[in-house]
This record gives structure tokens, sequence and C-alpha cells, in this order.
């Protein structure tokens, strides 16, 4: 290993240290209690360290939720390839379901603190937070467009229809804490999901 891969493996190194410290913390203490010098204690660097890595915790925590969001989104994309759009549909609103539900820490980072944070991200980070959820958003619109196109759906604006779909979702997601009550949100989820795709199809 060269000197310049030592120091690129090194930097690696600290900067994951940084981003699982800070999730850690963000869970157990909250966002708002946690400061850089707790994050920085926890990794065991140098307050000035994390900074050459970000510009603060709000940097810090929406690279976290960039991380999972990316990592939910190439799950996504496997569960829809060659798919009918119905079922593509089904799958991607069943997934954010079950992913809001078993990961807790997706869902308290990426949904539960999301208002509370939005507070104090600089515009260049809110944009990078909207481009995350717009991904996801163009996901669904895409298999709308699909429907349309195929003739299987009967709808006229497949952008207004994927905003309605994932509020929908939404809606759902506080009932999300795991247990009956999670159970009982997917198995309403999966019913309003081929309810409301029922609404959409053509008749036959």
């Amino acid at each position: 290993m060269t000197i310049g891969q030592r120091r690129r493996r090194e930097r690696e190194q600290r900067r994951r240290a940084i981003l699982d410290s800070a999730k850690r913390l963000f869970l157990h203490e909250g966002f708002d209690k946690t400061s850089v010098e707790d994050i920085a204690a926890s990794a065991e660097l140098a307050k000035g360290t994390v900074y050459l890595y970000f510009d603060g915790k709000e940097d810090i925590y929406v690279s976290i939720v960039e991380e999972l969001m990316e990592e939910v989104a190439r799950q996504q994309l496997k569960m829809v390839a060659k798919a009918s759009p119905e079922e593509a549909l089904t799958r991607l609103g069943l997934s954010m379901i079950r992913d809001f539900s078993r990961n807790k820490m997706l869902c308290d980072l990426a949904h539960r603190n999301i208002a509370m944070v939005q507070k104090s991200l600089s515009p260049e980070l809110k944009q990078r937070m909207q481009m995350l959820f717009h991904k996801q958003f163009e996901m669904f619109v895409e298999q709308f467009k699909r429907g349309k196109e195929s003739g299987n759906f009967k709808i006229k604006d497949a952008e207004a229809l994927a905003r309605v779909f994932i509020a929908f979702l939404h809606g759902l997601l506080p009932m999300m804490r795991g247990g009956e009550a999670a159970q009982a949100a997917e198995q309403a989820a999966s019913l309003g999901i081929r309810t409301f795709l029922a609404g959409c199809a053509r008749p036959s």
C-alpha cells in the first residue's frame, strides 16, 4: 500500500467514525442536544478534526440521511426491475412502510426529526435534502407514467397522483413503532395501496 492509499484509507476511517458516532448520539440524545464536541469525543477525535470533514452537525446529519436514503433507493431499484407498474408501486409502497417500521435509524433521522432539523439547515443543505426526497418521488412518478403509457392506468397527471400516493403512505408512518401497531399499519398499507391502484386502473 502506498503512502497516498494509506492516507486515503485513514481519512475515510475518520469520516466513518464521525458519521457512526453522530448516528448514535442523534438517536440516543437527539439532534438538538448533540454538539460537535460530543461527536468528536465519541469518535475519539479532536473537535477541529471534525471540521476538516464537515461544516457542522447539520452537514453531518444530512450526510447520514443521504447514506440511508441512497441505500433505500438501491434496494427499491432492484424491487421494480422487470415489474409491472402496478406491482412496482405496490412493492415501493410496502417497502417504504417496512423500512420505517424495521429501521429505527431511518424512521427517527429521516422522518420524525426532519421538521425540527430543517429549521437549522443552510440553503445548500436544504437543497441536498430536497434532492434526496425528489429522487424517491421521481421513482413513484416513473411508475405512474409507465402505467399511463401502457394503457393500464386511466390517469391524467402522473406527478399529482404520485404526490397523493406518497402522502397516503406518509400518513401511516406515525403508526410505525413496532409490534402490533406496525403490523396493523402494514396491513392497512397493503389494502390501501391495492385499493388506490384499482382506482387508477382502466376498466376492462
